[in-house]
């Protein structure tokens, strides 16, 4: 044994001379480490701390040029030896601090005469009870007693000098990154109280983001909030996992579990933002190939995680690994295609995963020893993803700003869409129609439903109408007719009448309490513009086609257009006379027109037309009548019956307006009116008296 230990510091003696030991830096508190680490491949189980040496001795061991070792994936046990000297006065401790995805480290320090002065074992296959200090990293204080003397070791007065080398054997299943450092505890105390802060406001964004956009789903239950909150949580869950504090916090005395965890943490993020990024941008249409690859990626790591706990641990991390590097570039193509398709969702997440790898570039760029330490590049990949998470709540508030507006076009165009649609509906069912049947809403009339009502009826008819369209054609007999209606629907609704139907050349109109429906006419500053005749011709020159109608016999005072209807004031024929009345009016006032349109029709080589009117009042009953597939509003009664048998007595008489009895008792004395003769209507016994409401100028 004597001779065993005699040997060992012989041949560590002579390496002492052909080691380069790393100095302390006073500026950094720590030891200078890059280029003096060296590390070396077990080729056989176990071997021990002494053969180390010796092969440390022999040169078997490979110098590395940085003091963070990035060795990939082995099977083997990799010995790693930091040859160190403290130049200062009096003891120190130091501390050498490894990653915490080691999963066994046998730690040895040795002293300048080749002794084993501390030795432990620990890593992540075994509890936190294990390790020096209770640390998410593993933590190694190396304390040195007193230096030598100079004069010992011939060299001048006045110095001393303690070497030492600090011997290591690490193994691991997972990827065999040992990023070194040696510092002064004072040193290392100051670093980890920031590396704490730094962390726990780390964390804190990400658990603030995780209840943020929970409680956004609860409000929307939108599935791409779900996806995401599950996204954030796992990936925090990994990156705790990843820096050892799962271990550390949550499962101290479970390493095994802890240890398993990690890589299911990534798995689950990885499958959960392919869904949210894919639920978010509704890939399949817009990006099908790309939502094919996410889908693949997904299938992966879903699979990846069901065989997790029969794989070998180092193919379940790999796996889950290059998935999850898959899926952030995968999600960061697919946001720069739709970003490039000028989707403006996708602005937010391509800035998003943009910040994610470039942090992780950063992180790489420093490990590789590329670019120096410092807070930036040390602190890299948490900023990058930090800002992700950030950046991608943004880019969901953005997309409810978008759905919102959206949801607004969309509500507006199907408001307008009603609108124009309530409009057409009453061009068919006027809105005074649903009125007098007691409804608002056309959607809520039910076939049958009818009430009773006192409504005067004025039915119009032009005169040899058939002799007149046998000369023309079909065509011209509609553009005849629309011209002819256009000119006369108006006027029926100034007087606070609607058209209850058109039969043929006919008119049936209706007159009750209160103010008509709206205007479907052209008015158009309180003027009624005329359609063009059936000749297709404008009005001849001179003519004036737009001209008001007249004043007195029924026109229009000085009426005003609100929303394309025409108003009429208070007075004769507005909505404040009785029903009978305004009736009255309003067939004075088609005579007047029908003049006016005669003078039209000649100046355009047209013959002349005449219309005969005839008005009733009483009772009748208003409702729809049809089947289930074909409805009709419309009046039936006595009332109906006598106003259509009035009517056809102008031709008889030659008689502009007929009226009956009864609706001459209601008109006041300047509406002059003849006694024609007395009828009886068929199927009646009471014979009823009529009468022709004279024309005269104003």
């Amino acid at each position: 044994m004597r001779l065993r230990l005699f040997f060992s510091a012989l041949l560590f003696s002579t390496a002492a001379h052909s080691l380069d030991f790393a100095e302390y830096n006073n500026a950094q508190g720590a030891f200078d480490l890059k280029g003096h680490v060296y590390y070396y491949f077990e080729e056989y189980n176990e071997q021990q701390p002494h053969e180390a040496l010796d092969l440390l001795k022999g040169g078997y061991f490979t110098r590395s040029e940085s003091a963070r070792l990035s060795l990939g994936y082995t099977r083997k046990p990799v010995w790693v030896a930091v040859p160190f000297v403290w130049k200062g006065k009096g003891a120190a401790t130091f501390m050498l601090e490894i990653t915490a995805l080691i999963d066994r480290i046998q730690f040895n320090y040795v002293s300048e005469r080749g002794l084993i002065l501390d030795s432990s074992v620990t890593g992540r296959d075994y509890p936190l009870s294990s390790r020096a200090l209770p640390n998410h990293n593993f933590v190694f204080p190396v304390r040195i007693e007193k230096p030598a003397t100079a004069a010992v070791r011939g060299k001048p007065a006045g110095d001393s000098e303690a070497p030492g080398i600090v011997l290591m054997r690490l193994e691991s299943q997972g990827s065999m990154l040992v990023p070194l450092q040696l510092m002064h505890e004072t040193q290392f105390y100051k670093t980890d109280h920031i590396e704490q802060l730094v962390f726990g406001f780390y964390f804190g964004i990400m658990l603030v983001m995780v209840l943020y956009n929970l409680f956004l789903y609860a409000s929307t239950r939108e599935r791409s909030y779900a996806f995401y909150v599950f996204y954030i949580l796992f990936f925090a869950l990994f990156q705790f996992a990843l820096w050892g504090y799962f271990h550390e916090v949550v499962l101290p005395e479970s390493p095994k579990l802890a240890k398993y965890l990690l890589p299911v943490f990534l798995h689950l993020a990885t499958v959960f933002q392919l869904l949210f990024a894919t639920q978010f941008f509704q890939a399949q249409p817009l990006i099908p190939k790309q939502y094919k690859v996410a889908g693949l990626l997904s299938f992966i790591a879903f699979i990846s995680l069901i065989a997790g706990p029969f794989l070998p641990y180092r193919i379940f991390i790999a796996i889950g690994i290059f998935s999850g590097a898959g899926a952030a570039l995968a999600i960061f193509f697919m946001a720069l295609t739709l970003y490039i398709k000028k989707v403006k969702a996708a602005r937010y997440f391509l800035i998003a995963y943009t910040t994610l790898i470039v942090g992780v570039i950063f992180l790489s760029l420093r490990n590789l020893g590329i670019i120096n330490y410092s807070f930036i590049s040390t602190y890299s990949a948490q900023i990058g993803s930090a800002l992700e998470v950030i950046l991608l709540s943004l880019a969901l508030a953005d997309k409810i700003n978008i759905w919102r507006d959206e949801k607004e076009r969309a509500q507006k165009q199907v408001i307008d869409r009603e609108r124009e649609m309530n409009r057409a509906f009453q061009l068919f069912v006027p809105q005074k129609f649903l009125e007098l049947a007691g409804e608002t809403d056309f959607t809520r009339l039910e076939l049958g439903k009818s009430t009773t009502r006192d409504i005067t009826i004025l039915f119009s008819d032009i005169r040899s109408f058939t002799a007149l369209s046998e000369s023309m054609s079909p065509e011209e007999n509609f553009r005849f007719l629309n011209s002819y209606l256009r000119r006369m629907g108006p006027i029926i609704r100034e007087h606070g009448g609607f058209i209850d139907k058109f039969i043929g050349d006919a008119i049936m109109a209706l007159f009750a309490e209160g103010p008509g429906g709206p205007s479907d006419g052209t008015a158009k500053e309180g003027v009624l513009v005329p359609a063009e005749d059936h000749g297709g011709s404008k009005p001849a020159a001179g003519t004036t086609p737009s001209a008001p109608l007249a004043e007195g016999l029924g026109g229009p005072s000085d009426g005003t257009v609100k929303e394309g209807v025409l108003v009429p004031a208070e007075g004769p024929g507005g909505p404040s006379e009785p029903p009978t009345i305004r009736a009255a009016r309003a067939a004075l006032a088609m005579r007047a027109e029908l003049i006016r349109y005669n003078e039209h029709r000649r100046a355009q080589g047209y013959q002349a037309i005449d219309i005969g009117i005839g008005i009733h009042t009483g009772s009748v009953r208003l409702g729809t009548i049809g089947e289930n597939e074909r409805w009709e509003g419309t009046v039936i009664g006595d009332t109906v019956n006598l106003a259509s048998r009035i009517e056809s007595l102008s031709s008889t008489f030659h008689a502009g307006i007929v009226i009956s009895e009864a609706l001459l008792k209601e008109l006041p004395h300047e509406l002059a009116a003849r006694e024609l003769d007395t009828i009886r209507v068929k199927g009646k016994k009471k014979a009823v008296k009529v009468y022709e409401l004279m024309e005269h100028d104003g």
